[in-house]
């Protein structure tokens, strides 16, 4: 796994996982994320009452392993 970091701020922007060939990018950290079509919503089980998933997104309470 390689995760790669804002060089001005430290924050966490991409994830990209070998072994699955998945590129994660973290939509929380664009200025403008309506372009963005979500796929999937992991770590769920962590969610706070207040995030919501459009209908239709798949969940997953934790990281899906292998697909």
């Amino acid at each position: 796994m390689t995760r790669s970091f804002c060089a001005t701020c430290g924050t966490h922007i991409l994830t990209e996982r070998q072994d699955q060939r998945a590129l994660v990018l973290k939509a929380g950290t664009l200025d403008n994320s309506s372009g963005f079509t979500p796929q999937v919503a992991i770590c769920f089980e962590d969610a706070q009452p207040f995030h919501t998933v459009a209908e239709g997104i798949p969940t997953y309470e934790g990281i899906p392993r292998g697909r």
